[in-house]
């Protein structure tokens, strides 16, 4: 008998029965292959008959979205879509998010019979399923493919415990959120503008960070949008807002409040990345409250775009001494001796923040100078138009590890200054860009060959 008869289809039983003999051949019981099983989808999930769609149905059919691979967009897709129309007449879904595909650290395809998948179950096991989502939808070009990095799931469990670690401090220092989101809002928006200075500025910036998310949801730009929560939450509120807190809750009349909200707001935006924690975190600080089921945030303010600007100002200031401090081996509690050299407009930003200054920068008191400092004592560094000559105890100053220092800022500003003037060159740049945008680029060069001018005269005086 010839097997590839055998596997030949036909609809006509009786003459398969005369020809093989009925005893030789039978029915196979799963006439569907797997993607057209799967194009049955939205009807089997929704208790879906011809005689009687049945309310799911009537409820959820057709669907918003539809997230998928593109490597299986005309394999099933386009089955859904076809069986969609004929037995319903409309779209199963009405926006298709095709996805890259997950492969191996060195860019290739996971496979079973070469070895080299990853298990995911492993994964959560040891790092947590947040983790691995975090690392599966941050990072990453929407519909481009995706390395999967094992550090990336480490760094991402570090940034969640960070976010416990937020919390905690919160939940310890205000105890429990008991108020209405929606009335918390409603009082911080109608008086915000009388906070503290640092007060407004988070508000300004948890505004940002709420419209700029809620964009990127809207327009399925899930990595940009998650890359923008991470630097706010770690960088701005985490490294920044709540170290203020601390340095000024004796005093602050709103702090609790402004606290309270913008933690709120925070778990609400992390919710769709890390629902795990996020539902678990909320619970603990609202008292038992549910996070699924909450309104999404919200901020009707409109940002103070230059308390912003100034606090950039301080907080760059702060940023370039933590490191000063970190490279030198300054202990984390030693309070060291600065003296200042800037333009009026920057210190007055300063002056008006000395206390946050002065906390954050761990720093005995903010001396302004109108002349430069020099001793093989003094740590020298530029940020913007601020000069910063920092006292370091002399058992941990080196005046080679000073210049190698230097050394290492001249170079990333010349290497900045080549990027810059590339761009500035390019024709098509300067006639495209807005003129605004181009100012700006020409006014960053001009700030940052300035600074190179000032390290170099530094760099040369202790040659």
């Amino acid at each position: 008998m010839n097997t590839k008869e055998l596997l030949t289809v036909s609809l006509d039983e009786e003459a398969v029965f005369q020809k093989y003999g009925k005893e030789n051949v039978y029915r196979d019981a799963d006439v569907l292959d797997t993607w057209f099983s799967s194009a049955l989808w939205p009807f089997s999930v929704l208790d879906w008959t011809p005689e009687n769609p049945g309310e799911l149905f009537k409820k959820f059919y057709p669907a918003q979205v539809l997230e998928t691979g593109y490597d299986i967009l005309f394999f099933w897709v386009i089955r859904m879509l076809l069986m969609g129309y004929e037995y319903t007449g409309q779209t199963p879904f009405k926006t298709i998010y095709l996805h890259g595909l997950i492969l191996t650290e060195d860019g290739k395809k996971m496979s079973k019979s070469v070895g080299n998948t990853i298990d995911p179950l492993d994964v959560i096991e040891q790092y947590s399923t947040d983790a691995l989502r975090l690392t599966c939808s941050i990072g990453n070009t929407p519909g481009n493919n995706l390395s999967f990095s094992m550090k990336n799931v480490e760094n991402n469990s570090t940034f969640l415990n960070k976010l416990w670690n937020v919390v905690r401090f919160v939940h310890a220092n205000i105890g429990e959120v008991t108020d209405d989101y929606s009335e918390l809002r409603t009082k911080i928006e109608n008086n915000w503008i009388s906070f503290l200075p640092h007060e407004q500025w988070i508000l300004s910036r948890l505004k940002a960070t709420i419209d700029g998310v809620t964009d990127g949801m809207e327009k399925y730009d899930f990595s940009d949008a998650g890359q923008d929560l991470v630097s706010f939450t770690r960088d701005e509120f985490a490294d920044f807002f709540i170290e203020e807190y601390k340095l000024t809750k004796a005093t602050t009349e709103n702090g609790r409040d402004v606290l309270a909200f913008t933690l709120l707001s925070l778990l609400k935006l992390w919710h769709p990345y890390i629902p795990f924690a996020t539902e678990e975190l909320y619970n603990i600080v609202t008292d038992g409250k549910s996070l699924m089921d909450s309104e999404w945030a919200n901020l009707n303010i409109a940002r103070n775009k230059k308390i912003e600007t100034d606090t950039l100002v301080l907080f760059e200031a702060i940023r370039t001494i933590r490191n000063i401090r970190a490279t030198k081996g300054v202990k984390p509690g030693e309070l060291v001796d600065i003296a200042i050299l800037a333009p009026k407009k920057s210190l007055d930003i300063l002056k008006e923040n000395e206390i946050i200054f002065l906390g954050l920068a761990k720093l005995n008191n903010l001396i302004i100078t109108k002349n430069k400092v020099e001793g093989s004592s003094i740590a020298y560094a530029v940020t913007g138009d601020i000069e910063l000559f920092i006292t370091i105890p002399e058992n941990e100053a080196n005046i080679e590890e000073e210049k190698k220092r230097l050394k290492e800022q001249i170079e990333n500003r010349k290497e900045y200054l080549r990027a810059q003037d590339l761009k500035l060159l390019n024709a098509d740049f300067v006639r495209n860009a807005p003129e605004k945008i181009v100012r700006l680029e020409q006014d960053k060069r001009s700030q940052a060959a300035e600074q190179l001018k000032k390290l170099e005269e530094k760099f040369n005086s202790l040659i």
